[in-house]
């Protein structure tokens, strides 16, 4: 019937709220047909690979209340962690 829309999220987000694939209905008086996906960033995790991004919820605004993150970042022996804080 109407248009079909496939979202992601960027990196170190996942999808919070609403399906990855909505359709628009009605081309006249147009809505999905679903919540529209929300993503957000993604809040504690593990990291293994060569490189990955590290995201603060609700930037600029503070962590909700009560939220804390924790990442762990692992490494080989003979490798170094490099954080580069923005």
């Amino acid at each position: 019937m109407g248009t079909v829309v496939e979202f992601s999220c960027d990196p170190g987000h996942s999808l919070e709220q609403g399906p990855a694939i909505i359709e628009c209905i009605n081309m006249k008086d147009p809505y999905w047909n679903d919540t529209e996906p929300l993503c957000r960033a993604m809040c504690g995790g593990e990291l293994s690979t060569p490189a990955g991004v590290i995201l603060s919820p609700n930037w600029p605004d503070l962590y909700t209340e009560g939220e804390d993150c924790i990442w762990r970042i692992h490494v080989g022996d003979d490798r170094r962690i490099f954080l580069d804080i923005q």
